[in-house]
């Protein structure tokens, strides 16, 4: 049987072509979600107040959450915006992304929570204070759907993550710490 002949079923190709992408998707994943975080850290920190109003009405209308009350809410809302960066450097450097991953799927769980509750509830709240600086105004149905296209890339990210085989030094493969490999001498 000749090679021409001889057929490959389609999905066993495009799992070997998945395979082979796979560090690149992984990397657009966490540049995507670093992205946002950074935007949204840096905002929260040069402009709280809108994100502090959030929390304010959040704690007051979910009594779960209601323990953000007896706190400083600029701090809590600084505190997030640090957290926020701190996962977007370890997404976007790609040291210990799945547990940036997992941290980032919890803090939108919790969000996605509180958003959920107040459109439930049927509260008007004029944002939710994401991008602070940055504004980002938006209804708490389109935060919703946006949160929840979050939650897929961050979902993606966790399934590439463990698909994806480290370097050495522990790092994922396309990182600024991860070694080049180079051919040696005679390899082309």
């Amino acid at each position: 049987m000749e090679l021409a002949e001889r057929k490959v079923p389609l999905y066993i190709c495009s799992m070997k072509v998945l395979q082979r992408h796979i560090p690149l998707l992984l990397w657009a994943v966490r540049l995507a979600l670093g992205g946002v975080l950074l935007f949204s850290g840096v905002g929260k920190l040069l402009d709280p107040s809108t994100a502090q109003n959030f929390v304010e009405t959040v704690a007051r209308e979910v009594e779960v959450l209601s323990v953000f009350t007896a706190l400083p809410l600029l701090r809590v809302v600084q505190g997030f915006a640090v957290l926020e960066l701190v996962i977007a450097a370890l997404l976007v450097v790609g040291i210990q992304a799945r547990q940036a991953f997992l941290a980032l799927l919890s803090i939108v769980v919790l969000f996605t929570i509180a958003l959920g509750a107040l459109y439930l509830r049927g509260e008007q709240v004029p944002t939710c204070g994401c991008f602070g600086a940055f504004g980002g105004e938006m209804t708490l149905e389109v935060a919703l759907l946006r949160n929840l296209v979050l939650m897929a890339l961050i979902l993606a990210g966790l399934v590439l993550t463990t698909h994806t085989k480290k370097t050495k030094n522990g790092s994922l493969p396309i990182s600024i710490f991860a070694r080049q490999r180079t051919a040696p001498s005679g390899e082309v």
